[in-house]
């Protein structure tokens, strides 16, 4: 897709309980209802295989770039070459190991 970084969109709508009330023939949808989701894969990650699942996030958040990947990960060859672990599974990994690098005050 064009300007989302090549990241498809699709609308959802959101469970609204007051929704269900309404008789199914009525068009009345509010805008606040509906949820637009993009298709994600990790855009500061350059290693590991793609998830073999699809993977979405909220709209919202693709809007927000992710930190850098300043962390420096060290794990069997086999675990990247085989695919044991994706890179949306190593996102998770190595932006985790990056944060406990950090001393709070």
């Amino acid at each position: 897709e064009r300007g989302n970084g090549g990241r498809g969109v699709g609308k959802v709508k959101a469970e609204n309980p007051k929704a269900k009330e309404k008789e199914e023939g009525e068009e009345d949808v509010e805008e606040a209802d509906e949820i637009t989701y993009t298709s994600y894969k990790p855009q500061k990650l350059t290693f590991g295989m793609d998830h073999p699942d699809p993977v979405v996030e909220n709209s919202t958040l693709s809007a927000v770039e992710p930190p850098e990947v300043e962390y420096n990960l060290a794990m069997p060859a086999d675990i990247l070459s085989v695919g044991k672990l994706s890179n949306l599974q190593l996102e998770a990994i190595v932006y985790g190991c990056q944060r406990h690098l950090i001393d709070l005050p």
